[in-house]
This record gives C-alpha cells, sequence and structure tokens, in this order.
C-alpha cells in the first residue's frame, strides 16, 4: 500500500531541518543535541515513560500533571517565561504556543524557535541562532541537575550570554567586519636645521631596469636639489636601494647639513633597522654611507607622501646621472602643494 503524502511531506521537511541544523555554527555536542530534538530522541520524562525506563511520563520542573514532552519543556512550562522576557522573545513564545500543537513533531517548531528575532538584540554581535540554541542547551543541563543532583532549577541569562560570545569570539566561524578609516597624509618637512631626502623608483619589469630619483628640500619645503638616473635592477626592491644609494652619494658629495631620509619602501626601512649578516652588496653599501653621513633618520612615507620623488622618477631618465638645481616644471604643482599642504594635488 502507498503510504499518505502527510507523512513523506513530513519527512521532507524533517530532513532539510536536519540539514540546517549541521550548517549551524554552534559546537558538535549542540548541533548533536538538537538533531536529537529535530528526531523526538531527547530522553525526556514522556519519551523515558514510553520506553518504561521511569513510573512518571509528569514534568518535574513545573511540577504539574502535564507529559513532559520536548514542546512542553522548551515551549509550554512557564517555568522559563523569565528566562524568555530576559532575552526579549516572550512575545514570540507565546505566539508560538497559540499556533504549535503538543502532538506536532518538535521539528516543526523547533525550526521556529530558534528562529525567533528578539525586540531589542542582548547582544548585537551574536547571531539569534546561536544565542538560542545555547540557551535551550542551558535548560537541558539545568532540568538534568534538578532531576539527578537535587539542585534547584535555575537558568542563569548572565551565563547564557556569557557561553555564546565566548563561543562565537574565540571559535565561531564569522567574519570580521573590517572598519576602514580615511586618513590624510601630506610631505612632512624636517626641523630647522635638517634637510629632507626623498627618493623613490619606477621599476621597468620587461627589460630590468629602474628609473631612480630623488629630491632634498629644507625645513621651508624649498626645493634645493633634485637627481635622476637610470639602471639596471633585477627587482623593484634593488631599485629602490639603488635610490637610496645614489641620493646618499649625492648628500655626502652637496650637503652639509644633518640629513632625514624618507622612502615609500617599508622592507628597506626594516632591513637598515636591523643589522643582519645577511645583508646583500647594496644594503652594506648604504649602512656604509649612511654611518659617513652620521647615521640619519630613516623613516616610511606613503606614496602620498613621497609624490615629488616618484614624479622624478617616472621622467624618461638617462643612464647618466642628472642634477636638477632647479625643480622641472613638471613638478612644480606638487613642490607648490606640499609646500602650502595641499592635499588636492
Amino acid at each position: 500500500m502507498a503510504s499518505s503524502p502527510q507523512p513523506i511531506l513530513t519527512r521532507l521537511l524533517l530532513t532539510f531541518l536536519g540539514f540546517g541544523i549541521w550548517m549551524l555554527d554552534v559546537p558538535p555536542k549542540l548541533r548533536h543535541f538538537l538533531w536529537l530534538l529535530n528526531h523526538n530522541q531527547l530522553p525526556a520524562s514522556s519519551y523515558l515513560y514510553h520506553i518504561r525506563c521511569i513510573d512518571s511520563p509528569c514534568c518535574l520542573i513545573c511540577h504539574s500533571l502535564t507529559k513532559e514532552t520536548a514542546s512542553h519543556l522548551f515551549i509550554y512550562c512557564k517555568s522559563f517565561d523569565p528566562l524568555w522576557a530576559q532575552l526579549n522573545i516572550i512575545t514570540q513564545v507565546h505566539r508560538l504556543r497559540e499556533v504549535i500543537f503538543e502532538y506536532q513533531h518538535p521539528g516543526m517548531w523547533l525550526h521556529c524557535l530558534i528562529n525567533l528575532v528578539p525586540h531589542q538584540p542582548i547582544i548585537p554581535y551574536v547571531p539569534n541562532k546561536v544565542l538560542l540554541t545555547y540557551c535551550l542547551w542551558s535548560i537541558w543541563l539545568a532540568r538534568n541537575r534538578t532531576i539527578f543532583q537535587n539542585i534547584p532549577f535555575e537558568v542563569s541569562v548572565a551565563h547564557v550570554l556569557a557561553l555564546s560570545t565566548e563561543y562565537w569570539f574565540l571559535a565561531g566561524k564569522h567574519k570580521t567586519i573590517k572598519r576602514t578609516m580615511l586618513v590624510y597624509v601630506k610631505w612632512k618637512p624636517p626641523a630647522s636645521p635638517f634637510i629632507m631626502l626623498n627618493t623613490d623608483a619606477a621599476f621597468i619589469s620587461n627589460l630590468e631596469m629602474a628609473n631612480i630619483a630623488g629630491v632634498f628640500r629644507n625645513s621651508n619645503g624649498e626645493w634645493l636639489l633634485g637627481f635622476s638616473s637610470k639602471v639596471f635592477s633585477p627587482n623593484p626592491l634593488e631599485a629602490e636601494l639603488q635610490a637610496l644609494l645614489l641620493g646618499l652619494n649625492v648628500a655626502i658629495q652637496h650637503c652639509s647639513t644633518p640629513l632625514q631620509i624618507n622612502v615609500d619602501c617599508l622592507p628597506i626601512v626594516q632591513a637598515l633597522s636591523n643589522v643582519s649578516s645577511d645583508d646583500s652588496p647594496l644594503m652594506s653599501d648604504c649602512r656604509c654611507l649612511m654611518l659617513k653621513l652620521g647615521n640619519p633618520l630613516l623613516e616610511y612615507a606613503y606614496r602620498e607622501q613621497n609624490k615629488l620623488a616618484h614624479a622624478l622618477a617616472r621622467m624618461n631618465a638617462t643612464t647618466t646621472m642628472q642634477l636638477f638645481w632647479e625643480p622641472p616644471v613638471f613638478v612644480k604643482d606638487i613642490l607648490r602643494a606640499d609646500t602650502n599642504e595641499d592635499l588636492s594635488c
């Protein structure tokens, strides 16, 4: 004889809800607990009475003559109303009591219960499903302590919130919210009487060459000297090192005042800040020249703070070093913007 349509639909629905349980982001033991509840296998008093393990199917929490089914324990039992009220879902639970019937399979109302949305979220960053799953688990544990250890029944909302929050932030597979902050940066002039050296390199990968350049400016932001050249370089990092090395050589020849250096290559700043026996020849040469200059302060600068050297490096340079005692026309707007602290250029 063919099965009636209703049991088939019920089995399909319960199978679908069961898949949803295994997708919940909660500890495995809680997923197993929900799976038992979904399949009406939770050892409540009515189930244990049915398989003749205990003498009474009545609820021992509210001390009534009502059978302790899963739906009674988690929905109809009035002993939990203070708990639902503190979680701001008492109204939704009352509505569930009106539409859910005792004979319905737990899978039907379990899905509704763990998807309840409180009027005011208790913990904004912890999903309601995680919080309510921990709540059901805490109710079950408190019920077992009352029956087997004679401990007065009590479910602490603070304890439920602590458990769910601890799991979610330490082990949950939640996506971290990335917060970005817009920061306006500009070229910072050195303190008098220091001179600022900015260097940069424009690497040409298909030719394994790079245009390197640098600019010297005083504490007023005035142009003192610029330079550019074209060099062979296997990678961008070495190109940046060659730009710094050339700038240090120019400083030794033409600058007599104390120096500060800004580059927009963080690995160079980190490497030169730590002495290492694995330094490349270029790195060692830079260390030697910086020692001759009195170990000037070397700092990392954002690309936006290094616009002038960057623009000069993008110029089509020659293999012979060029010195610019006056700023080229195409960098004057950037120089003026840096001097006037204008961020629009």
